[in-house]
């Protein structure tokens, strides 16, 4: 590494860090906050879920800091602020989801570390573009089977709810499916971009 990357790479590096402190102040206030108006007091889980969220982002930082140092200095902490707001969120409409929730959350973070940590080149992957193309659309497809037992009642306001007879689980599975193959073929079209003209 050039001792010009090399400074680019510190700064990045610094700017990360600062981002990557914001986005746990946000996430664990967002969690704080939706307790607040949920029970009318901060939720007596904060120390735990804070510490969960503190140890998984300054672990996927150091990850990064050592395996991509030139990596964009806001697209993780853009995503931690993503998903403390969608664990608080979850956490307001159904406290008894934020467990489950703050599992997928840790599982998420350890198999981002180990992907950084195995695939040390990027484009070793574009080796495999078709198939994972093929696997985003078979998960794209994989609700058909979960919805094949009852089809899900649409409410009023337009929002999809299962029903009785679809346990929450599949539910659940089917639209975690959809975001991961939603996520997939994103990336998929975002590996074409490298062919556009310059």
């Amino acid at each position: 590494m050039s001792r010009e990357t090399l400074l680019i790479a510190r700064a990045r590096q610094g700017t990360a860090l600062a981002l990557t402190i914001l986005a746990l102040i946000l996430s664990v206030g967002a969690y704080a906050l939706a307790g607040m108006g949920r029970r009318g007091h901060i939720p007596v889980n904060l120390t735990l879920y804070g510490s969960l969220f503190a140890v998984g982002y300054v672990a996927s930082h150091l990850v990064i800091r050592r395996f991509a140092p030139l990596a964009d200095p806001a697209l993780f902490p853009t995503a931690a602020v993503l998903v403390g707001v969608g664990f608080a969120m979850i956490f307001r409409l159904s406290g008894g989801l934020a467990a489950e929730q703050a599992t997928w959350i840790a599982l998420g973070i350890a198999i981002f570390c180990a992907t950084l940590t195995l695939v040390r080149d990027h484009r070793q992957l574009d080796a495999y573009t078709y198939t994972i193309g093929l696997l985003g659309l078979g998960l794209l497809l994989l609700p058909k089977a979960a919805f094949a037992q009852a089809p899900p009642e649409v409410t009023p306001n337009f929002s999809v709810t299962p029903t009785k007879t679809v346990t929450p689980w599949v539910y659940q599975m089917a639209v975690g499916a959809v975001v991961v193959a939603a996520l997939i073929l994103i990336f998929l079209v975002v590996s074409y971009l490298r062919f556009s003209p310059k």
